[in-house]
């Protein structure tokens, strides 16, 4: 029997029944359990609330970064999207502001709970980060503080990224364009009389400057021809003769190739030239000392936004200017990702990250770069675009929490690995595919694998095809009694080996029962099959044994806290149906469906393998956003299932001087006066995109938000020619095809009247209405 709640009392009324003691004819606790009654509002029955439990709560993680707590009726009570955080990151502080002066600042716009400033930093503009009382206060001050000109610098703020696991802390930088140049400098082509001396010359080069430069040595085969064996040698600066470069390379004769261009202080004042005539707001350029390697200046270019950087890069990349005689400038917007580690976490998942590290370049231009710090190792993750960055860290998501093994979206599970001889071939794969780490959680009943990608693949596809041998491996035995027994000996047997096949179906002779092998959905099709044989062989039962489903006899009954008892299966398909028809709270349907009592969650984490309990989760997490899309709004990137609560629109008179300005220069002359916004910009954890919260778009730094109702009008009238009317519960279109006026949203459960948009709770009013105030149904 499973025990659900239903009444749940407040903490008020549990603490004054723990203190009170029980009423005085009370029986002693070895009398028999008698069901009592709810009692009226007003009054407490001390036994009828000592017998109720509260209600369970199941929190869990879905979609890696959601976190979701479930209660009975599988209802979700509280959602924790993955933008949501308390930490923000402060950028352009000048080094010299002491962090007092940041926290008084910080203390003006919200409950400051932590600031942490950087103790030593070259550079001359630093990083903060501050922690606010709460996720919805650090997105307002978030929104206040970014664009904020004070200190004599324009400050930037940014939200931190959930990283799906609590072991780390992420900082995402994507305000940073790399430039690089060529350096005045000239090919040499070197000529040797031995083989070992070209050799020697080529090792060399690779870790000794020439110089300012690190040249690039390669064996050269064409001509000029200078030698017996000839060394090319790229990026030799400029003013090299060849004295000191027979000096350099050891090399018996030198000759030369054209000099690109000579002043290297012209071209780095052109190079700064052109980057004030990119328009974009730039913060600071900083050129890296020598060494030039292979005779390239390095400069680093800190924008104010992500949209500057993207500006500048444009603007600079793949000119050819005269300053730097004709060659080509390249220009790089880098994003990069920092997950700050604690040693001992970092020393578990060192090798996987090592390997990572080696093998990033195959998925495209990325690199995996780790710092060791006296209190934290910083691992950092580099990409040209947001796409390949999150592929990234997708990856080093995986290696710090593990992936889930699943087959064609669902949770892969056999109770045969929690057992001694599946704990064996646990370890087999472990040591077959070292490094690799393999967790079984018998609590969430899932098999979590920690280690590079090519090691998981191989382990998940065998995991996958075990616990698909094991299923179809699983023999399942049904009684039969004497009655029954004559029906499969005559033609019931035949019916379900042809459903389900002959070697799946056998009639065991000897113990008078049926033998089914295979899975669990085998298993119910026979159960139902000998159910309904047995049912055509019982008389009529009253009705108070009936199943509120199948309205028949009660088969492996499962009891409810409010006393109806459902058969096993008619419960289970009751529940896997919301999977498609997203109708929560799970509810009795006892008494015509009058009855509300919730069914138990424990009983719904019994009855339902581990993927299916995990896809009627997932059901009502989606059925619980569906119906408050004035709270929550999707990720714009396609197929990333991630969800954002909405910010408040700030109008444009209380936004940063900064961002007035810019939105008076991209305005155009008109007279209307219809309020704009700037809004707070979030960093999808997932697929790393940035999004304005106010106006749902990807995110616009520094403009002004689109208006509520720029873009609607097309798709207004388009819903009036086609006769389709929003939901006046999640404003969803809904198209009638056919059928009478009565309209339930298929999104939010909302019953209407589709003539006037009436909602109603339920079906009970809508014909009355219909009848009284349209005088039909249809």
């Amino acid at each position: 029997m499973y025990v659900g709640t239903g009444f749940v009392p407040t903490r008020r009324q549990l603490g004054q029944a723990a203190q009170q003691p029980p009423a005085a004819d009370v029986g002693p606790s070895t009398s028999p359990k008698v069901r009592h009654p709810r009692p009226p509002f007003d009054d407490i029955c001390w036994v009828w609330l000592r017998a109720r439990t509260p209600p369970e709560l199941y929190s869990t993680t879905i979609y890696k970064h959601i976190k979701i707590k479930v209660t009975d009726g599988c209802e979700v009570t509280e959602v924790t999207t993955g933008f949501e955080t308390s930490w923000i990151y402060i950028g352009n502080v000048p080094r010299q502001v002491k962090q007092d002066e940041l926290a008084r600042l910080l203390q003006k716009h919200g409950e400051l709970i932590d600031l942490r400033l950087p103790e030593k930093s070259p550079s001359l503009l630093v990083t903060a980060k501050a922690r606010f009382s709460s996720a919805a206060e650090a997105s307002r001050v978030c929104s206040i503080l970014n664009g904020l000109d004070v200190f004599d610098s324009t400050l930037t703020a940014k939200l931190t990224i959930n990283a799906s696991t609590a072991a780390s802390n992420t900082h995402l930088h994507d305000t940073t364009v790399r430039v690089s140049w060529e350096a005045p400098s000239k090919t040499a082509y070197a000529g040797f009389l031995t083989k070992e001396g070209s050799l020697n010359a080529l090792n060399k080069a690779r870790f000794t400057p020439c110089g300012k430069h690190l040249l690039k040595a390669s064996v050269h085969t064409g001509l000029p021809s200078v030698g017996r064996f000839n060394i090319r040698f790229d990026g030799v600066p400029a003013d090299t003769d060849s004295e000191e470069m027979k000096a350099f390379s050891g090399a018996d004769g030198i000759m030369w190739g054209k000099v690109n261009y000579t002043s290297h202080q012209r071209a780095l004042n052109g190079i700064q030239r052109l980057l004030k005539e990119s328009g974009a707001d730039m913060l600071d350029f900083d050129v890296m000392p020598p060494p030039y390697r292979n005779g390239s200046v390095v400069g680093w270019a800190h924008l104010a936004s992500s949209a500057d950087a993207k500006k500048l890069c444009d603007f600079m990349r793949g000119r050819k200017p005269s300053f730097t005689g004709m060659t080509r400038i390249a220009a790089r917007h880098i994003h990069s990702l920092e997950y700050s580690l604690a040693p001992e976490v970092y020393a578990n998942v060192k090798q996987d990250i090592d390997t990572l590290s080696t093998t990033a370049w195959r998925m495209g231009p990325l690199s995996v770069t780790c710092r060791t710090h006296p209190t934290h190792v910083t691992v950092r993750l580099g990409a040209e675009d947001t796409q390949g960055l999150s592929k990234l860290k997708g990856e080093v998501d995986i290696i710090l929490s593990g992936e889930v093994v699943r087959d064609n979206g669902k949770v892969v599970w056999h109770w045969f690995f929690t057992r001694i001889s599946g704990r064996a071939f646990i370890s087999s794969l472990e040591r077959q595919h070292a490094p690799l780490k393999i967790r079984i959680d018998t609590v969430r009943k899932t098999i979590r694998l920690f280690g590079v990608s090519t090691e998981r693949s191989a382990a998940r596809v065998k995991i996958t095809k075990k616990a698909d041998e094991l299923s179809k491996e699983a023999v399942h035995t049904i009684s039969l009694d004497g009655r029954l027994f004559g029906t499969f000996m005559n033609d019931g047997l035949q019916g379900l080996q042809t459903e389900l096949g002959e070697d799946t179906v056998h009639l065991d002779l000897w113990n008078r029962a049926l033998t089914v092998r295979g899975s669990q959905h085998a298993y119910n099709t026979a159960l139902d099959a000998v159910l309904r044989a047995r049912r055509t062989q019982l008389p009529s039962q009253s009705p108070g044994t009936l199943c509120p489903v199948c309205f028949d006899q009660v088969s492996v009954p499962v009891t409810l806290c409010c006393g109806h008892s459902w058969c096993k299966t008619c419960i289970t398909r009751y529940m896997m149906t919301a999977v498609d028809e997203k109708f929560f709270p799970l509810t009795c349907l006892g008494d015509d469906g009058k009855c509300q009592e919730k069914i138990p969650l424990s009983c719904a984490r019994q009855l339902l393998p581990a993927a299916d309990f995990e896809a009627v989760i997932e059901s009502a997490f989606s059925a619980h956003i569906n119906r408050r899309l004035d709270e929550f709004c999707f990720c714009p990137t396609p197929d990333c299932p991630q969800i954002y609560r909405r910010a408040p629109r700030i109008e444009a008179s209380k936004a940063s001087p900064k961002t007035q300005r810019k939105s008076a220069k991209s305005s155009t002359t008109t007279t209307t006066t219809l309020p704009v916004s700037v809004g707070t910009t979030l960093q999808c954890p997932s697929c790393l995109v940035r999004i304005c919260a106010s106006c749902q778009t990807e995110a616009h730094d520094g403009l002004a938000c689109v208006r509520p109702d720029e873009g609607d009008s097309l798709f207004d009238e388009w819903m009036k020619k086609n006769d389709v009317k929003p939901c006046p519960g999640c404003k969803m279109p809904i198209e009638k095809a056919m059928g009478c006026h009565h309209v339930t949203c298929t999104v939010c459960s909302t019953h209407l009247c589709w003539v006037c948009l009436t909602p109603f709770p339920d079906s009970a009013g809508v014909y009355s209405h219909m009848l009284a105030i349209h005088g039909s149904f249809v």
